[in-house]
């Protein structure tokens, strides 16, 4: 019998998500490594001044379905400016108090935001299973937060930025829960366009300081390769293009198929590239996070309308 050609596309492995789980994975290193000269207002200001503009003339040129209504104008705006915005300075600060291997892996935890949101605002049913992978996603979490290596001032340090990731990883949850209706109706890619289109107006305002106090002529060719060509074009233009238009052509089961492969590449990058060595409790707490992820995101199902 022929297939649908309205059905997912099936394939053993997918070279373009793979490809963007192994970029993502990198680039919680290539953070580190940037903010050691930049400052982390400037690298995120860099990033939406690159990445915004490219993704709107995107989905303009990409333009399909039906054109935002006034109903879910309000939805883009508090998703966009307040959500996206604050959850994009809340990872850059992160990024800056924590280990590479730490921001990764906790970060891994929004879906299970996800979840607990989708549940409360009436998305979705979690049976039993899903709720026990909710518990076993945060113990495992909490190993990750708890088992910080650091010491002294820098513990204080790692503690509060492993703390704020966590908020971080609250508000992207919650980001996907709000996104969820406007991904069915405009698609992912424009979608994503809009709301980081929307945020920059609260990103760049606040970046500006940073932007201007950033000693720019005097950076090596290392940072600028890595923050314009990895951070901004590669892991941003790149990584976000090829998700979002992902999106529509295969299963939810799929895409979290490579999303867990994201903390997996972090803790390799980061040991290989910034000599960062995790606890065993810490290896332990990710192996733990991705199995709560798993059962999580296992059947989940959404409210009847």
């Amino acid at each position: 019998m022929a297939e649908d050609r309205h059905t997912p596309r099936r394939c053993l492995l997918d070279p373009w998500l793979l490809s963007v789980a192994i970029i993502w994975g990198g680039n919680f290193a290539a953070y580190k490594v940037v903010l050691e000269t930049v400052p982390a207002m400037a690298i995120v200001g860099t990033r939406f001044g690159l990445l915004a503009p490219v993704l709107l003339l995107l989905a303009r040129l990409l333009r399909r379905g039906a054109p935002v209504t006034r109903e879910h104008l309000s939805c883009l705006l508090w998703a966009g400016v307040v959500i996206m915005g604050a959850q994009q300075v809340l990872f850059i600060k992160a990024m800056d108090m924590t280990s590479a291997t730490e921001g990764a892996l906790i970060i891994t935890s929004a879906p299970i935001f996800t979840a607990i949101i989708a549940v409360i605002v009436g998305q979705e049913h979690l049976s039993r299973l899903n709720w026990s992978g909710v518990g076993v996603g945060f113990l495992g979490v909490g190993m990750v937060i708890l088992g910080t290596r650091a010491e002294g001032a820098q513990e204080g340090l790692h503690l509060g930025g492993n703390l704020v990731m966590l908020a971080s990883a609250l508000l992207y949850g919650y980001f996907m829960v709000l996104a969820k209706d406007l991904v069915q109706r405009y698609g992912g890619l424009r979608t994503v366009a809009y709301c980081y289109g929307l945020a920059s107006v609260l990103i760049l305002p606040l970046a500006t300081p940073d932007l201007l106090r950033t000693p720019w002529a005097s950076l090596d060719l290392l940072t600028w390769l890595l923050l314009v060509g990895y951070i901004g074009l590669l892991a941003g233009v790149y990584g976000f293009t090829v998700w979002y238009t992902s999106i529509g052509r295969t299963t939810a089961a799929t895409t979290a198929v490579y999303q867990y492969l994201v903390p997996v590449v972090a803790l390799v990058s980061a040991a290989v590239f910034l000599g960062e060595q995790p606890r065993p409790a810490q290896v332990a707490g990710a192996l733990v996070v991705l199995a709560g992820l798993g059962l999580t995101r296992w059947t989940v199902r959404p409210i009847a309308p």
